[in-house]
């Protein structure tokens, strides 16, 4: 596992990088998803809403979104509908996971979030790892960011606060070539 933490280091790199130019008041408008260095692939196992585990054995072989939220915040909700858009027009040919940055006693709402916001693929918690900084994708620092993996789980870019879907399409293609 350490040496996923060193890897998921560039991700929190850019994760960080992105959303600081988001946060200092710049110019307003869609920025690019930040590259980011290929490197080990990462491992992770969250369980979801419905009871099951997803992790980063089961999603090998296809291209993964990874969409980090909070039930709560608006902009998480809307960037888990268009991931719920990509998903359905990518389909078979993705895979996506929202994952809810919130503790365990959350998990009532976090079940409700997907159900209401008519998700069809895996919501699930972030376990204490993940939420406290310390798991793959190092801090998560901003909600919602994305991350997206190759199909060996390497990540490839990441973006911290919303994002165009053409964005995240940009991003996949760039995986898929």
């Amino acid at each position: 596992m350490g040496r996923d933490r060193g890897s998921g280091r560039g991700v929190v790199l850019a994760l960080c990088l992105v959303g600081c130019g988001a946060s200092t008041g710049e110019a307003a408008g869609p920025v690019d998803p930040a590259p980011v260095q290929r490197g080990a692939p990462v491992s992770y196992a969250w369980g979801t809403t419905d009871g099951r585990v997803v992790s980063s054995e089961e999603l090998r072989g296809r291209a993964t979104v990874l969409l980090f939220v909070t039930t709560f915040d608006l902009a998480s909700q809307a960037e888990a509908k268009h991931l719920e858009d990509l998903y359905r027009t990518h389909k078979p040919r993705i895979n996506a996971v929202a994952v809810v940055m919130e503790a365990p006693k959350y998990a009532p709402l976090a079940r409700s979030f997907a159900e209401v916001l008519g998700l069809s693929y895996p919501v699930a918690l972030a376990d204490d790892a993940t939420r406290q900084g310390r798991g793959p994708f190092g801090v998560i620092s901003s909600v919602p960011s994305w991350v997206i993996l190759d199909r060996d789980a390497r990540p490839v870019f990441a973006h911290a606060v919303v994002v165009s879907l053409r964005q995240i399409e940009r991003g996949l293609r760039s995986v898929q070539r």
